[in-house]
């Protein structure tokens, strides 16, 4: 449910009549739970104040749509901003509450890391009652380096961003411009198709772009699962351990097959292992659920056919 809440954002900038500089980010939003929206922000720079709306959604055509404002700070290279108002819900649903958002993006160029813009949400309805955490994260970044005047330094040719650690889960609520009954919410929202992968059943795609995100966390009931991570046989992530906190991996100039491969290490204390994953291929999105015995791997292949 949407109210006043593991995949890419991209940054697109024009000039305005007005001259002022006119921004679109592409990301996601990720909350508490384990689910994952688009999260598009729309809006304009005038002297380090900006302006504009957001729409959430897991479809175009059924989103949230919010007034947004907030600022630059071009020293601190952060962006701060906060939804204002619902201006309308086109059928958006989820299984969390999500309220009025704010948070503040922090972008970072390490060098060899690609460069980052993401941070820590919360929310609140509009009588301040407190709703929803989560983080936003930022796909094509290295964009950003427009909005704060900075040069791009070059990057390694497989990257890791660091994802924002959300805050300790609360119950929400949550205000709307548009109120749905039960009927309403389960005829015009959409799931995610949720594909389970385990070993001995391998699990195949076809993939478009050069490039492959991995978002992975524990989706359940965090018990100390203990996973590796593998890309073409390179340990890529070693004997990580599983919680809330979405962990979010880059990988580009993929070769015609791909093969990840996710070791369970354990089984935490309620077995299988289990982890909940997230691959991005440009705009398209795959949602799996990998779950093995201690000592079993899980495969997926992806294998290109570019348009």
């Amino acid at each position: 449910m949407r109210l006043a809440l593991f995949y890419t954002m991209g940054l697109l900038l024009l000039l305005a009549p007005s001259l002022h500089a006119q921004y679109v980010l592409k990301g996601y939003l990720g909350v508490e739970g384990g689910e994952s929206f688009h999260y598009d922000m729309h809006f304009s720079d005038s002297s380090g104040t900006i302006s504009g709306v957001a729409y959430t959604y897991s479809i175009l055509g059924k989103e949230v749509k919010a007034r947004i404002k907030g600022t630059i700070d071009k020293t601190r290279q952060t962006i701060h901003f906060q939804e204002t108002e619902i201006l309308y819900n086109k059928g958006f649903y989820s299984n969390a509450t999500i309220c009025l958002i704010q948070a503040t993006l922090q972008y970072k160029n390490m060098g060899e890391q690609s460069p980052s813009l993401n941070g820590s949400i919360n929310s609140s309805d509009i009588t301040q009652v407190s709703c929803s955490n989560g983080s936003i994260t930022i796909q094509n970044a290295s964009d950003a380096a427009t909005l704060f005047n900075t040069a791009i330094i070059p990057i390694a040719k497989t990257t890791v961003t660091n994802p924002i650690k959300s805050k300790k889960p609360i119950k929400v609520v949550y205000d709307t411009s548009t109120v749905f009954n039960n009927e309403a919410a389960a005829n015009t929202s959409s799931k995610t198709v949720i594909d389970k992968v385990t070993h001995g059943d391998e699990k195949v795609f076809a993939w478009k772009s050069d490039t492959l995100t991995i978002i992975i966390w524990d989706g359940g009931k965090v018990d100390g699962d203990i996973i590796s991570l593998f890309i073409n046989d390179e340990n890529v992530l070693h004997r990580y351990t599983l919680s809330k906190m979405q962990k979010i991996m880059t990988f580009k100039h993929l070769k015609k097959v791909t093969t990840i491969q996710i070791k369970a290490e354990n089984e935490g204390s309620e077995p299988p292992n289990t982890a909940d994953i997230l691959l991005l291929d440009g705009s398209q999105e795959h949602r799996l659920i990998s779950y093995n015995p201690q000592g079993k791997n899980s495969t997926v292949r992806l294998v290109r056919n570019p348009e």
